[in-house]
């Protein structure tokens, strides 16, 4: 009886055990998805950031191309007035050629009068001051023409300045577009980052869910210890558990010999030795029925550190102490069941 109620207490304390064990992967179940949750949201924000970052991407490349466009029209203005100023020295260097030319033909038409009728005092004046006026117009041609290449200097100047602002303007747009680049990256990176930490915590998640789940079954095998096969193999097509059910039948015979010794004593010394023997043979035949779980769960965490194990370089000291864990509640079971068994 003693042994009974001492089995009995080390039942009802596995099952405390296995109870406090639930409520501790229900915890961790809730920790785990307000986890999910918190980095889901923190997936959406930074999905809205991404959005808000490439509307920003191009209001900029829009601004930009504003910018580009103004810088065109205001070239084209430009160029205009230097041509407007262009061209008004130009007129001016026309107009003086052709008094040139027209000085030149009088000089001209003078010197051939000279020649056929008798030179006289007012010609050898008309010839000075025609002279005169000839050297008058060079001097305006050549500075003209200086006015003309400074024009043209200025021009190459406000070209060259143009072309500085627009290479400027230009390597502005690329620094932000680099920038802009640069955040787009970094927030790429933190979303795959989020993305991993989420598969891995819905892993941790499936992992624990198995567990759990085969605890909650461990736990109504153990109080629906006394069930028939029949639910046994019902459980296997509900729950696609490999168990089953053997039924062990011990025999047990006890043989019972008793010798009785009769022995008589007379005066003539004569002596009767009587013996009788009784063989008692008791047949007693014990029945019990146990279940294949602990091989079933020898292969599902032999089968659980073998996943496991596949995911070793990611999660190491994790699930290195994790396979610890369920390997030595694999031992207490088996111990367990191995006293159960030979109760």
């Amino acid at each position: 009886m003693t042994t009974l109620l001492l089995l009995l207490l080390l039942l009802l304390l596995l099952l405390l055990l296995l109870l406090l064990l639930l409520l501790l992967l229900l915890i961790l179940l809730l920790l785990l998805l307000l986890l999910l949750l918190l980095l889901l949201l923190l997936l959406l924000l930074l999905i809205l950031l991404l959005l808000l970052l490439l509307l920003l991407l191009l209001l900029l490349l829009l601004l930009l191309l504003l910018l580009l466009l103004l810088l065109l029209l205001l070239l084209l203005l430009l160029l205009r007035l230097l041509l407007y100023i262009l061209l008004l020295p130009i007129q001016l260097l026309l107009l003086l050629l052709l008094l040139l030319l027209l000085l030149l033909l009088l000089l001209i038409l003078l010197t051939t009068t000279s020649t056929t009728t008798s030179t006289t005092a007012s010609s050898t004046t008309i010839r000075l001051l025609l002279l005169l006026l000839l050297l008058l117009l060079l001097l305006l041609l050549l500075l003209l023409l200086l006015l003309l290449l400074l024009l043209l200097l200025l021009l190459l100047l406000l070209l060259l300045i143009l072309l500085l602002l627009i290479l400027l303007l230009l390597l502005l747009l690329q620094l932000l577009l680099l920038l802009l680049l640069l955040l787009l990256i970094l927030l790429l990176l933190r979303l795959l980052l989020l993305i991993l930490l989420l598969l891995l915590l819905l892993l941790l998640l499936l992992d624990y869910y198995y567990f759990y789940y085969y605890l909650l079954r461990l736990l109504l095998l153990l109080l629906t210890t006394t069930t028939s096969t029949t639910t046994y193999y019902y459980y296997y097509y509900y729950y696609l558990l490999l168990l089953t059910t053997t039924t062990t039948t011990t025999t047990t015979t006890t043989t019972t010999t008793t010798t009785t010794t009769t022995t008589t004593t007379t005066t003539t010394t004569t002596t009767t030795t009587t013996t009788t023997t009784t063989t008692t043979t008791t047949t007693t035949t014990t029945t019990t029925t146990t279940t294949t779980i602990y091989y079933y769960y020898y292969y599902y965490y032999y089968y659980y550190y073998y996943y496991y194990y596949y995911y070793y370089y990611y999660y190491y000291y994790y699930y290195y102490y994790y396979y610890y864990f369920l390997y030595y509640y694999y031992y207490y079971y088996y111990y367990y069941y191995y006293y159960y068994y030979y109760f």
